[in-house]
């Protein structure tokens, strides 16, 4: 186990990926916070990137790895990773992979990296899944879910770096072609893999704070309050039905995001051309109730206004009756 300095030896992996091939502006808030805290960033990107979303990512490393869409994350740190090499990892003090279904920092990312930098510890996450007591994709050979660290932010130190399981871990990892397959050999493997063989973790925001199973998604404003840097884009596009089963309140994360200080617009200008509309107009809460009297329309002599708003569904997308 061990703890960090005050200058820790930091590789960052990041991993991108967007059907269009655009980094939005979220993308570079997080990584221009983000590279302060690290030695070295690695960005590895499933399929293409525009000319300018290129020269973006540019902009904070010169290793920029382009590979086939395959394997999603998973095997996209598998390939950064080995693109290093497994001794020169060694040199690393902590080796962070995360990606970009998060954005952020809603407060620097220094404050948890010092945070964490004091704790006796081989691995951490920022946010677990809760334990499930049923086996919701059909795999576990426990027949339930285990507790373990979300995959979007995974930090790794020497210790663990250095031990061959590691190593083993990546390369005997199996092909990945879907998010359950994600689930199945990494995200819900790896904390009990690790742990099994005797190496330490913690976790920055335990879930028993909270009364969730997945609190980034089902109470992400109460992770802000208790200073988590992170928002969830996911939280944005999930399954408004699951939403409301979780009494979730539409709205409330993006307005205790921009009460944090992280611009609504970093969050829209990205989730409006990835979310289906239905669902980031709910789950944003961007719906409003106009009351019979406009503001300043009280003398009866004028004639009132209206706006008509009309989604034109793009091409190849049903409209729904």
């Amino acid at each position: 186990m061990a703890t960090l300095g005050e200058d820790p030896k930091r590789l960052g992996i990041f991993f991108f990926f967007d059907a269009q091939g655009v980094v939005d502006s979220y993308v570079e808030t997080l990584l221009a916070d983000m590279v302060k805290n690290l030695s070295e960033l690695t960005i590895v990107v499933n399929g293409e990137l525009t000319a300018k979303s290129y020269a973006k990512l540019s902009a904070f490393t010169d290793n920029i790895i382009l590979r086939e869409n395959k394997g999603l994350d998973v095997w996209a740190y598998k390939t950064a990773m080995e693109s290093h090499g497994w001794e020169r990892l060694s040199e690393f003090d902590e080796v962070v992979l995360f990606n970009a279904t998060i954005m952020g920092p809603v407060y620097p990312f220094k404050e948890m990296f010092t945070e964490m930098a004091r704790r006796n510890i081989d691995f951490w996450g920022i946010t677990w899944f809760h334990e499930v007591p049923f086996d919701p994709f059909g795999y576990a050979e426990e027949g339930y879910l285990p507790r373990h660290l979300q995959s979007h932010w995974i930090s790794v130190r020497r210790r663990l770096l250095t031990d061959p399981a590691f190593r083993e871990y990546w390369e005997q990892m199996p092909p990945v072609s879907s998010y359950r397959d994600s689930i199945q050999w990494h995200e819900s493997r790896f904390t009990d893999h690790f742990t099994g063989i005797g190496h330490t973790y913690e976790v920055a925001f335990p879930v028993d704070r909270y009364h969730s199973d997945n609190p980034a998604i089902e109470e992400a404003p109460a992770l802000l309050a208790d200073g988590c840097p992170l928002l969830k884009r996911r939280a944005f596009f999930h399954d408004p039905l699951h939403q409301d089963r979780q009494a979730v309140v539409g709205g409330a994360l993006l307005e205790a995001a921009a009460q944090a200080g992280y611009s609504e617009d970093l969050i829209l200008s990205d989730v409006v051309h990835t979310a289906a509309a239905r669902d980031l107009i709910v789950n944003a809460g961007l719906t409003e109730v106009v009351t019979e009297s406009a503001p300043g329309t009280s003398s009866p002599a004028q004639q009132p206004s209206g706006c008509v708003v009309v989604h034109v569904p793009a091409a190849g997308e049903g409209i729904e009756r």
